[in-house]
C-alpha cells in the first residue's frame, strides 16, 4: 500500500536527507559532564604524586634500550655486503656438496643392499638346481624300479629286505651298522 507521505524528487547529484530517527523512549542522552572529567583528572594526578619513587629492577636497565648503530661510509658497507654474500655463496655451495654426498651414500647404499640380495638369490638358485637334479635322477631312478615290480625275484627281495620276511628253513641275522 503506498504511503500517504509527499514523496521528495531527488535530482542527480544531490545527496538524499537522511530521515528522521524516531526517538527511543527510556534512553534519553546524557549531556556531557565536564565536572566529572575534571574530576577524575584530579583524582589521578593525587594518585600518581602518591606513590613512591621505587628503584628500577635490574632486568629493566640497560638491556632494554637497543644500541645505536655505528655510522659506517659506502665503501664499508660495499665491503660488509660482499663479505657477506662471499660467505652466503661458499654456505649455498657447501650445502649443495652435502646434498649430492648424501645423495651418493644413500644411492650406494641402496645398490648395496640390491647386490647382497641379487647374489643371495642365484646362490639359492644354484643350490636349487642342483636340487632339482637329485630329484631327477631320483625320479629316474624310481621309474626304472617301477618297471621290475612285477617280476618275482624282485618282489622276494623286496619282502626280505623291508618286511622282513623269510622263506620256510631260512635264518635271519641282523647286524648293527
Amino acid at each position: 500500500m503506498p504511503d500517504n507521505k509527499a514523496r521528495k524528487i531527488i535530482k542527480y547529484g544531490e545527496t538524499p536527507e537522511e530521515p528522521e530517527k524516531p526517538e527511543m523512549p527510556g534512553k534519553p542522552e546524557e549531556p556531557e559532564k565536564p565536572e566529572l572529567a575534571k574530576a577524575y583528572e584530579e583524582a589521578v594526578r593525587r594518585e600518581e604524586e602518591a606513590l613512591p619513587d621505587l628503584p628500577v629492577p635490574e632486568y629493566f636497565e640497560e638491556r632494554d634500550v637497543p644500541e645505536q648503530p655505528e655510522r659506517h661510509t659506502r665503501e664499508e658497507l660495499r665491503e660488509r655486503t660482499e663479505e657477506r654474500r662471499g660467505r652466503i655463496r661458499t654456505d649455498q655451495i657447501r650445502n649443495k656438496r652435502m646434498t649430492v654426498l648424501i645423495f651418493v651414500l644413500v644411492f650406494a647404499l641402496l645398490a648395496t643392499m640390491c647386490g647382497k640380495d641379487i647374489v643371495r638369490l642365484k646362490a639359492e638358485n644354484v643350490a636349487l638346481k642342483r636340487q632339482q637334479a637329485a630329484l631327477k635322477k631320483e625320479r629316474d631312478e624310481l621309474k626304472a624300479e617301477l618297471e621290475n615290480t612285477t617280476e618275482q625275484e624282485y618282489i622276494r627281495d623286496q619282502a626280505r629286505k623291508q618286511l622282513k620276511l623269510l622263506n620256510p628253513g631260512e635264518l635271519l641275522f641282523v647286524w648293527d651298522e
